[in-house]
């Protein structure tokens, strides 16, 4: 460890702290690095004192936080602290007003072309951690970051309908999800695949009523629907079968049609079985063998495999029959 270099030994200190988070001289340890100038250890302490459940350290955290709100760029760059405070503050239960401060917070820094907005996933981890307390201004918060220039923010407001449960949440997720169905191919720059996919999975946990408008996805855009697929298969309400069983019948396109059969594999039970067992049968070879290792990753009965097997000799491809003898004899599918 080079000598003078008071970042090295504060983390090295810290390391030995993180042994015996709650003794007095633990803690004071930790109070001095939030106190300090230094993002790299403030960002620790609060990772320990987060982990360690330290409840008297949160006044110590937010005046952290606003401390690090200070000429930010300089004080804190690439958001190191404040985000690893929000994330203490979340594992704490603390810190509303903090909390609150980070979802609006934006940090901006120069690199390369364009600015990179290093507190998305700050504000991402905040409102999720609002929601979850069911704060009164959750909603409000969400609502705002659902049109965050920044994905992985726009992502953490899309979760935190999770927890929020209320029928405003459902409603904008629901508007969101309305644009997927217009959302021309030009626009795939706005929506990631990750958001479009948490958007339709927490809605259908919002609200199971929604299945008409997603399983709507299904015929549409490509990519869209390939992910709308999984999103019902997850979902498992009522009448997803049914849902992914019309989408199979509307769509000739192999990746829609072959993630439409590994949803189905997700809802398990008789009638999905059934379903798989007929496009084994009657699929081409490249289907049928997905819809095979469906049924044998996700269903355990014992009487099934005859089935399958009897299906597999109506498909009569080698590659079909190939991919049944490569299944574990033990997994009864």
């Amino acid at each position: 460890m080079a000598r003078g270099d008071p970042v090295r030994e504060g983390l090295a200190r810290l390391a030995e702290v993180r042994a015996r988070p709650r003794s007095p001289e633990s803690v004071d340890a930790l109070r001095h690095a939030l106190a300090s100038t230094s993002n790299v250890l403030a960002a620790r302490a609060a990772l320990i004192a987060g982990e360690a459940g330290l409840h008297g350290l949160v006044p110590d955290l937010e005046s952290a936080f606003e401390r690090f709100l200070l000429q930010p760029l300089k004080s804190d760059p690439a958001c190191l602290a404040k985000t690893a405070i929000v994330g203490a503050l979340a594992r704490l239960g603390d810190g509303d007003q903090t909390l609150i401060a980070a979802c609006r917070h934006f940090q901006p820094e120069p690199t390369g072309d364009e600015p990179i907005d290093t507190a998305a996933e700050m504000r991402a981890a905040a409102i999720v951690a609002l929601a979850e307390r069911n704060h009164p201004r959750a909603l409000e918060l969400a609502s705002e970051l659902l049109a965050d220039r920044e994905p992985r923010a726009r992502l953490g407001a899309i979760t935190s309908f999770r927890t929020l449960s209320s029928d405003a949440g459902a409603a904008l997720l629901r508007y969101k999800a309305l644009r997927f169905l217009q959302r021309p191919q030009a626009d795939s720059q706005w929506e990631t695949g990750d958001e479009i996919a948490e958007t339709l999975a927490t809605l259908l946990v919002c609200s199971p009523g929604s299945l008409g408008l997603v399983s709507g996805l299904l015929q549409g855009e490509v990519d869209v629907a390939v992910l709308a697929a999984v999103a019902i298969g997850e979902s498992g309400v009522r009448g997803a079968l049914e849902a992914l069983r019309g989408g199979y019948e509307a769509r000739v396109e192999p990746r829609v049609r072959q993630a439409i059969v590994a949803a189905a594999g997700m809802l398990r039970g008789e009638d999905a079985a059934g379903f798989l067992l007929e496009v084994i049968a009657r699929a081409a070879p490249g289907l049928a063998v997905t819809a095979l290792e469906s049924l044998a990753r996700f269903l355990r009965d014992p009487a099934l495999r005859p089935r399958v097997a009897a299906a597999v000799r109506d498909n009569g491809s080698r590659e079909v029959l190939d991919a049944f003898r490569r299944l574990p004899e033990d997994v009864q599918a």
